[in-house]
């Protein structure tokens, strides 16, 4: 990801440039076919959202606030022609992307847990039930997205911290630069002495 992060706009100009080479209607089919694939997906969403509005409305109300999100974000992108780091987008997604699989293993340790395949859940590392409502909107975006909890074992939270900080540490120190290595022909002469 960080090598992705550095060099993605370089390669998303030379691709784009290769593309236009073949001819701009060319680039505009592939731009259409990956919105219709995106719009596909969503129109199935959308209709599922809608076959379930009759017993909660919820996920309805999301998916519509989603899709004008959404909406709103390209307007203003097209709009103001915002320019986008994407070297800085890249590395804020694989930092996110990073929480996310660490709350994966942790859903995946409390599973082994609950299944009795791991001992400890009865052994809770922490409760913050009673600043993280488990019923309110915010509790259930934080657990669907980085699976955190209003309470955890000792192992789920032990399993989340060894693989998200080691990992984030890792991804987001700065890269190091390599040196060309000098060679004979490179090397400078000594300065004569006097």
């Amino acid at each position: 990801m960080r090598r992705a992060a550095r060099s993605i706009a370089g390669e998303l100009r030379g691709k784009l440039h290769d593309a236009l080479e073949v001819g701009s209607i060319a680039v505009a089919v592939m731009a259409f076919l990956a919105v219709v694939r995106e719009g596909l997906e969503t129109s199935l969403i959308f209709y599922s959202a809608v076959q379930g509005a009759a017993d909660n409305s919820g996920p309805l109300i999301a998916l519509l606030i989603g899709i004008a999100s959404a909406v709103l974000i390209g307007y203003l992108m097209y709009a103001t022609a915002v320019r986008i780091n994407l070297s800085m987008f890249f590395t804020w997604t694989g930092a996110l992307l990073i929480l996310v699989a660490a709350g994966i293993l942790k859903y995946g340790v409390h599973d082994l847990q609950e299944a009795g395949v791991v001992p400890g859940l009865t052994n809770v590392a922490y409760d913050i039930s009673g600043v993280l409502d488990p019923l309110a909107w915010y509790t259930a975006l934080l657990t669907g997205m980085f699976n955190i909890t209003p309470t955890a074992s000792v192992l789920e939270t032990v399993a989340w911290a060894a693989f998200c900080i080691p990992v984030l540490v890792i991804f987001l120190r700065p890269a190091r630069r390599t040196t060309p290595a000098t060679t004979p022909e490179t090397t400078p002469a000594p300065a004569p002495q006097q």
